[in-house]
């Protein structure tokens, strides 16, 4: 269960790093999202 929710965090992070300037509103929102987490 821990190691499928790190793999699906894993493999979303790797998208918004690798696409970080693709300017699409799926990867903002996404990536605002991860954004309020880090700061919690």
């Amino acid at each position: 269960m821990k190691m499928g929710a790190f793999l699906f965090f894993a493999f979303i992070s790797g998208i918004l790093l690798y696409r970080p300037m693709r300017g699409s509103i799926f990867d903002n929102s996404v990536n605002t999202d991860l954004s309020n987490i880090y700061n919690h």
